[in-house]
Order: structure tokens, then C-alpha cells, then sequence
């Protein structure tokens, strides 16, 4: 009994709110229809208010790029996951482990590693022109490119009006959000002085009479102010917790440039790879190049000794020249023998001759003596010796003809004595001086052991020095293989993609906003025109 009172209650209360309410919507209903034309304008005018709001907003677009880490074995595996269940086990025991893929991630938005892109692309130098009330980015579709020669310490905005194919005004100058008082015309690739220092501005070939007649708004940062202004645009992430990809994205006005970037951005941090991984092999190819360079020139020494020793001891091999020393030692060794013997038999007859004073005999003719002279003279004095022992037996010593022919005997007894002293000195001459050939050939062999081995030991260095030279020169190939072949473990699986359309500003939910804005606007005039309306107009309202 008691439930279905409460039952009847709880229904009489609910509806009690209902009629409560009722009256409000009927009234505000009413309120509409009577004014409409109000609220129609509002809708209107803020609608459009929020057009031209969204309108002048700058087109925001994303590009997007996906690579795979991978392990040293190449598989799609990160090694700082290797060993989760270690890291498990260490953080149970309240032990932090940090995340190798975080790291990564960290590198990727670094501002070290964006600097280089930034100074790789010329990100420091952006272009913009007005097309009705939106102002574009411009990229490689630029008309010019400005070229500074001084680093700016501050940002400097200015603008270039393109008068003509060949010149152009520059203008409203702002250093620092400063104006400067400057205002000149120019013509496209020559020099001119600015207060931002010396400019170069040049035309693009390509897109120049798409924009001629327009002004071009230029802006030039710093590298490091460039840097923090496009790193705020770049987001690195994690695709999955359970996998080694990285998502990368890159908001910007112009979605080439956000491509371009990306891409850049991959390549300097796989060169960031490959020159982390080649340090070592780096320094080792520096050693190596010092260390070539030093055992060559000691290499080059020890060649040049070897040619020193072998020119001053005119040697041009040891086994040759032991063969020619004995040749010429023998040949000498000869040659004295024969001119002792030659000495010996002049010497000889030299004694017989002094022995046969007077009594002319005749002289033997050994023919050893190297001296057509003297054997001439022997062979004439024994033709008188001959004569005269046959004339002495017919005649007597005072015969005329014997007296003649003893004469002529004295006579070449006493030349050929002569001949042969003065052969005997020239033999003796040449026989000294064949012994000291033959000793200094003796001395020479004698001495070419002791050549050989300080030889044996110039060419031993020299043989140590060109294995040495010759290892550091497969070591350096071996080194700059390895650095020829050094790829970074990163893959690409997506390069830079994104919509067509940008992602900012929402210009449906701007234009929403408006229309609803539009109706709240009359609303709450209307509404509070009522709540502060005290009056009774009929007899419904007491």
C-alpha cells in the first residue's frame, strides 16, 4: 500500500517538473518565432565573422613516416628488448630500466640532430606570399631565393616586390620587430647592401612569372632560432609498444617542406648511425694511415741503404760478384806467374850473357820473353855467332872479316844485355803491380762475407719494414671495406605521407561554432530583456 503512494508520488513530482518546464520552451519558442529576422542576421553575420576568421588562419598539414628499428642481425628486434626478462626481474627489485626505443626517440627530436636539417634544407630563409586573406608558405615554388652572407642575431622580416623580370624593391624592413627606414630597387643576381648586410637575390626559373608583380614576404632566422621553431613541429613516437617502429610527425604550412624534412631528418639520423658505428673503424683508419706513412719512409730508407752499400762497394749481386772476384783473382794470379817466369828467364839470360863474356856462344832462344826486341836481337846474334865460329876455321882473328863480324858479336852482346836489363825492370814494374792486383782481388774476395752480412742485415730491415708495410695496406683495405659496407640497422617502411587537405584549422568546427554563437547571441538579449521585464500585461501572467 505504502509502495504504490510513493509510486503515485514520484509520478505526480515528475510531472509537476514537466509542466514546470513547458512553459519555458513554449515561451522561448514563441520568443523565436516573433523575432526571427534577429536571429537570422546573428546567424548570418556570425557565421561569417567566422569564415573570415578561419579564412586568414594559416593551413596547417601533417606528414607522417614510419622505419622499423632492427637489431644487429637485421630482424625487426631492438636489442635494448633482448633481455626483458633480465629488466623484468630488475625492476620487481625496484631497479629502473630505462628503454633504448625511448632513447631513440629522444635522438629523433634532438635539437643537434634537426639543427643539421635545418642548415641541410636552408630551413632558415622561409617565403611567404598573400593570397586574398590567407597568407601561403612557399617552399621550392618560391619565385626567388635570397642568399645572406652575414648570420642574423636577430629575426629579419622584409618584404620583395617583383617590379619586372629583371628587378625588384625591397622594403619594410623589421629587425627584431623594429622597423628600418630602408626602401630600394635592384636587380636580380647582383649583390646589394642592406642594414641585414650583403644580400644575393635570384630568380626561380621555373615559378618567377607565376608570381611576377607580387610581393614576397622573407624571413631570416638564425639556425639555432630556426631550429626551435621547427623542432616544436616534429613528434616522434612509439607505432606499438609490443614492436621496434617509430612514428614521426611533422606539422607545417607547407606540406613539401614537412615531406622534406622528414626525409632529411631519417637520412642524418642513419648518418648519425653509421658514424657512431665507424668511429672506431674511423680512428683505426687514421692509425693506420700514420703508421703507413711512417713505415714507408723507413721502408724507403732501408731501400736507399741497401742501393748506398751495394753503389759504394760496386756490388750488383753478391753471388755474381763472388764469381767475377775469382775470375779476376785467378786471371791475375796468371798474369804474375807469367811475368815471374818472363822476369826469371830474362834474368837468366841476362847471367848467361855476363857468363859468356868473350867467349860468344850462342844465347838459347826460350821464347817466353814478351819482347819481339830481344828475341830478334837473340836470333841475329846467334846468326853471327854461327858466322863467325865458321869464318874463325877458315881464317885467322886478324882477318878483316872475322874482326868485323867479332865486332858486330861485341856490339849486339852489349844491346841485348841493355834490352834485357831495361826488360827486366819493366817486367819487375808490371809484376808488382800484378801482385798488387791480386792481392787487393784476395782482399776483396776475402772481405765479401763480411759485405754479405751487413748486407744480409740492411735487407733483413728492409724485409721486416715491406711485411709490415705490406700488412698495414691489407689492414687500410680491410678498414675502409668496412666502411664502405656500414649501413645504419634502420628501415623505412613509410615514406612521408599524409592528407591532401589540411589538419588545421577545422574550419567546420569554426563555421559550427559560428552558427551556434549566431543563436546564443539573440538568446540571451531576449532572455534577459524577459527576466528583467517585471511588468503584467494580461491576467494570465498574475
Amino acid at each position: 500500500m505504502e509502495e504504490n503512494k510513493n509510486t503515485s508520488y514520484n509520478s505526480y513530482q515528475e510531472e509537476e517538473e514537466k509542466n514546470t518546464w513547458l512553459p519555458v520552451i513554449i515561451k522561448a519558442w514563441n520568443i523565436f518565432i516573433a523575432h526571427w529576422p534577429w536571429f537570422l542576421l546573428s546567424v548570418i553575420v556570425c557565421t561569417f565573422l567566422a569564415y573570415l576568421y578561419q579564412a586568414q588562419l594559416p593551413r596547417i598539414y601533417q606528414r607522417t613516416s614510419t622505419f622499423l628499428i632492427k637489431d644487429d642481425s637485421g630482424k625487426g628486434k631492438y636489442r635494448g628488448t633482448q633481455n626483458s626478462n633480465i629488466d623484468a626481474l630488475m625492476a620487481l627489485n625496484g631497479i629502473s630500466v630505462g628503454n633504448n626505443l625511448q632513447n631513440e626517440i629522444f635522438v629523433l627530436q634532438s635539437h643537434r640532430l634537426l639543427s643539421k636539417v635545418v642548415h641541410e634544407l636552408n630551413l632558415n630563409v622561409s617565403y611567404q606570399v598573400n593570397e586574398g586573406l590567407q597568407t601561403v608558405s612557399l617552399y621550392k615554388e618560391s619565385p626567388i631565393k635570397v642568399t645572406f652572407f652575414a648570420e642574423a642575431d636577430d629575426p629579419q622580416v622584409f618584404d620583395i616586390e617583383i617590379k619586372s623580370a629583371e628587378s625588384y624593391r625591397i622594403h619594410n624592413i623589421k629587425i627584431d620587430d623594429e622597423a628600418v627606414s630602408y626602401d630600394k630597387a635592384a636587380k636580380f643576381g647582383q649583390p646589394i647592401k642592406t642594414p641585414m648586410g650583403a644580400i644575393i637575390v635570384e630568380k626561380n626559373n621555373e615559378t618567377f612569372a607565376d608570381y611576377l608583380k607580387s610581393t614576397i614576404k622573407v624571413t631570416h632566422r638564425n639556425e639555432v632560432d630556426a631550429t626551435l621553431h621547427f623542432g616544436k613541429n616534429i613528434k616522434a613516437s612509439l607505432a606499438d609498444k609490443e614492436s621496434t617502429l617509430i612514428n614521426i610527425e611533422c606539422r607545417d604550412t607547407n606540406a613539401e617542406r614537412a615531406d622534406d624534412i622528414l626525409a632529411c631528418l631519417l637520412e642524418m639520423y642513419k648518418k648519425d648511425i653509421i658514424d657512431d658505428k665507424n668511429r672506431m673503424a674511423t680512428s683505426a683508419d687514421r692509425f693506420l694511415n700514420q703508421r703507413i706513412q711512417l713505415i714507408g719512409s723507413d721502408l724507403s730508407s732501408a731501400e736507399n741503404q741497401m742501393a748506398t752499400f751495394k753503389e759504394n762497394n760496386k756490388i750488383l749481386n753478391f753471388d755474381s760478384n763472388a764469381e767475377l772476384f775469382l775470375k779476376q783473382s785467378d786471371n791475375a794470379r796468371n798474369n804474375s806467374i807469367q811475368l815471374q817466369s818472363e822476369k826469371n828467364v830474362a834474368e837468366f839470360l841476362r847471367d848467361y850473357l855476363r857468363q859468356t863474356d868473350g867467349k860468344y856462344e850462342a844465347v838459347p832462344s826460350l821464347g817466353i820473353i814478351n819482347n819481339q826486341g830481344i828475341t830478334d836481337n837473340i836470333a841475329k846474334y846467334n846468326e853471327l855467332v854461327l858466322a863467325y865460329n865458321r869464318l874463325s876455321k877458315n881464317a885467322s882473328e886478324a882477318s878483316p872479316v872475322v874482326r868485323e863480324t867479332l865486332d858486330q858479336l861485341k856490339t849486339m852482346h852489349t844491346v841485348i844485355s841493355k834490352s834485357l836489363d831495361s826488360h827486366i825492370e819493366a817486367t819487375d814494374l808490371k809484376l808488382k803491380q800484378a801482385l798488387a792486383i791480386e792481392k787487393g782481388l784476395l782482399s776483396s774476395i776475402s772481405s765479401v762475407p763480411q759485405k754479405e752480412k751487413s748486407a744480409s742485415e740492411i735487407e733483413r730491415q728492409r724485409m721486416i719494414k715491406e711485411s709490415i708495410y705490406v700488412y698495414l695496406l691489407n689492414k687500410r683495405e680491410e678498414v675502409a671495406l668496412q666502411l664502405a659496407v656500414t649501413e645504419a640497422n634502420v628501415t623505412t617502411v613509410d615514406t612521408p605521407f599524409g592528407k591532401a587537405l589540411p589538419v588545421s584549422p577545422k574550419s567546420i568546427y569554426i563555421l559550427f561554432g559560428g552558427f551556434i554563437l549566431g543563436l546564443l547571441i539573440p538568446s540571451a538579449i531576449f532572455w534577459l530583456r524577459i527576466t528583467i521585464d517585471t511588468k503584467i500585461r494580461n491576467r494570465k501572467e498574475i
